[in-house]
């Protein structure tokens, strides 16, 4: 009887110790933010009442309707949700996209977000600025020259391809490549970059073709 009891009472220490492990396998990880959330994918898709659960490795797992859902953070354009709009940084961790885009008013204490329409215009104009600053396009330079030094095949094969290719979008000086996720940001950045580098590969080609000029004349 004795041993009995201890056979039940180690089954019921086994039980207590893996329902403990279970709710805390099925539990929604407390830094998170709570709430009921819309998940808006890169592709357009939108999750409408989902519950953010769990950051793994490269993967957003989510509830909706009672049951666990999965996606690749890479795939997530944002997370809207009552109070704040989030979006992923670089290390896979949320941030809260309204702390870039509030101002506070001193005299009253109050935070007023700024509207969507002028944070889309904002984010380009900061993409097109820092392919100014950021962007120097001497690779394309370089090619270029060789591409005007060189008769016939740097003419006609080489310098169109260059001139046809999309600039480097990413530069480690650049302190806003938390900004290439924005697709405002990398318009604005594109756009500018692209401008640069059109105008250094045909200033390398011309430079190029007046030196090949020079020595065979």
């Amino acid at each position: 009887m004795k041993n009995n009891l201890n056979t039940i009472s180690k089954l019921l220490c086994v039980t207590f110790v893996s329902l403990l492990m279970c709710a805390k396998t099925f539990s929604q990880d407390t830094t998170l933010p709570a709430g009921k959330a819309l998940i808006v994918m890169k592709d357009g898709k939108r999750i409408d009442n989902a519950k953010l659960w769990e950051l793994q490795s490269k993967i957003l797992v989510y509830e909706q309707d009672g049951s666990l859902h999965d996606a690749l953070i890479s795939d997530v354009e944002k997370i809207s949700m009552p109070d704040a709009n989030y979006v992923f940084l670089a290390n896979n961790s949320l941030e809260n996209a309204n702390a870039e885009i509030s101002f506070a008013d001193s005299t009253q204490g109050i935070l007023a977000a700024i509207p969507d329409t002028f944070e889309s215009k904002n984010y380009y104009r900061m993409g097109y600025d820092d392919a100014g600053k950021y962007y120097n396009g001497a690779g394309a330079a370089i090619g270029g020259f060789f591409s005007g030094f060189v008769p016939g095949l740097g003419w006609f094969i080489a310098m169109p391809i260059i001139s046809a290719t999309q600039p480097q979008m990413y530069n480690a000086n650049n302190p806003n490549l938390v900004k290439l996720r924005d697709k405002d940001y990398v318009a604005g950045y594109k756009k500018n970059a692209t401008h640069k580098k059109l105008a250094n590969v045909f200033g390398g080609f011309s430079l190029g073709l007046i030196t090949f000029l020079a020595m065979v004349l």
